[in-house]
């Protein structure tokens, strides 16, 4: 089994319209997002489990962007945008979000 992570950092705004408090609002965050993929062997595609550029890309077309604007991010949470990235990265079973120093939420595929 291969295991392969990546760490990307992006900045973007969200706002919860679910929540009732400061994060109702409009605000941003430098997210640091830490992206876990793996396969076996004879998965291998050309002696990699995924390009690091096309796990960059996938987690950079969230960047300087409001999450709120993107299908299936109606109510952008650090929970569901790891799962909105995960089922977006190949051969991914784990993604840890950080919204700020000390506060991470963890998606894993089952």
């Amino acid at each position: 089994m291969y295991i392969l992570e990546k760490e990307v950092w992006i900045s973007a705004a969200h706002h919860l319209p679910e929540y009732s408090g400061d994060c109702n609002h409009v605000h941003g965050h430098n997210w640091r997002i830490i992206v876990t993929c793996q396969c076996k062997d004879n998965e291998l595609a050309g002696g990699m489990v995924i390009d690091f550029k096309e796990i960059t890309s996938i987690c950079h077309s969230l960047d300087h962007q409001n999450l709120n604007d993107f299908s299936g991010l109606d109510n952008p949470t650090a929970e569901n945008i790891a799962k909105y990235l995960c089922v977006r990265i190949p051969r991914c079973t784990k993604i840890a979000i950080y919204e700020s120093e000390g506060s991470k939420a963890v998606y894993i595929k089952e």
